[in-house]
């Protein structure tokens, strides 16, 4: 049986790249684990990538190809424009990224991009930085929709749903804030922001006075106490 690998949500992308795009040889395994539905589907996808056919490395990961330039250009770059560019790669091709800017300008998405932005030049480096993100060699060539340039492509499409994801969980997390506070609000929980506008904490309940036993009076005592009427 392969080991299997696990990570966490936010870098099982990458890993998926290094699989899906760069068509490796073997894989390393790491311990790890959570036991939860999460991870069955993450195991289902190693099944769907073939990870269980590989052998398990004995060395460490060759480095990868990014350059200080390149991690500038990635730096500088959305992820949106990232996931087009590379879409319009598979579709001209590597060989005329005359034809690549053509497709990119006027984009909705890309309005706030500078003119020069759109040049040539710019697009084939950031392509560049792009390629050499997924461990593959930039130099070589690819005709319009190859697979290579699909794997490419649907790596960047991977990360744009992940930020989608993430933005939507941000959403969620704010609502549920909101509808906490609408609670609150409605139950009188917050009352005391309007009774005690410079407190930043609620002030103590005030606690019930505490049933004392009763003392012996004078009145409660009865005359054959004193002896009187003897």
């Amino acid at each position: 049986m392969a080991p299997s690998c696990s990570l966490p949500y936010y870098a099982r992308h990458n890993a998926i790249t290094v699989f899906y795009v760069a068509d490796l040889s073997y894989f390393i395994g790491l311990p790890g684990g959570y036991d939860t539905l999460e991870e069955i589907a993450e195991m289902t996808t190693w099944s769907h990538i073939g990870v269980h056919l590989k052998q398990m490395a004995n060395t460490t990961a060759t480095p990868v190809l990014v350059t200080p330039e390149d991690s500038a250009v990635l730096t500088s770059t959305s992820t949106i424009q990232r996931v087009l560019i590379a879409q319009s790669v598979f579709e001209e091709g590597t060989n005329d990224f005359g034809a690549v800017a053509k497709v990119l300008h006027g984009h909705a998405l890309l309005r706030d991009c500078q003119p020069d932005w759109f040049e040539p030049g710019n697009l084939s480096k950031i392509w560049v930085a792009l390629v050499h993100n997924v461990g593959q060699d930039a130099s070589v060539q690819h005709l319009p929709q190859a697979p290579a340039l699909r794997k490419i492509a649907h790596k960047y499409y991977m990360d744009r749903v992940e930020e989608l994801h993430e933005g939507m969980q941000l959403c969620q997390n704010q609502f549920r804030m909101v509808y906490s506070e609408i609670q609150e609000l409605r139950e009188g929980r917050l009352d005391w922001k309007l009774t005690h506008p410079d407190r930043n904490l609620p002030p103590s309940p005030v606690r019930p006075a505490q049933n004392l036993a009763p003392s012996p009076s004078m009145v409660d005592v009865k005359m054959e106490d004193v002896g009187v009427g003897a």
